[in-house]
């Protein structure tokens, strides 16, 4: 098991062809699932940026109104 995984092998050469493989898109195989890695990230990645799309627009949104409210509010 220690040979299939490249455990065998001294820190810097597994963390060169982790980094090589990484490079080029290859990011392994999921144990747990057996399924790219790539291909489990793809499948999360639309979820992902819509909610970081609202949040940002909720951020804004209310960013720009408290700073509005600050400004025109008398005495602050």
């Amino acid at each position: 098991m220690r040979g299939e995984l490249g455990l065998d092998q001294p820190f810097f050469i597994r963390y060169w062809n982790w980094l090589s493989s990484a490079l080029t898109g290859d990011l392994g195989t999921s144990y747990s699932r057996r399924q790219p890695v790539t291909e489990l990230i793809g499948s999360r990645l639309e979820p992902t940026l819509s909610l970081a799309l609202v949040a940002i627009v909720i951020a804004i949104v209310l960013g720009v109104g408290l700073g509005i409210v600050a400004t025109v509010r008398p005495g602050g």
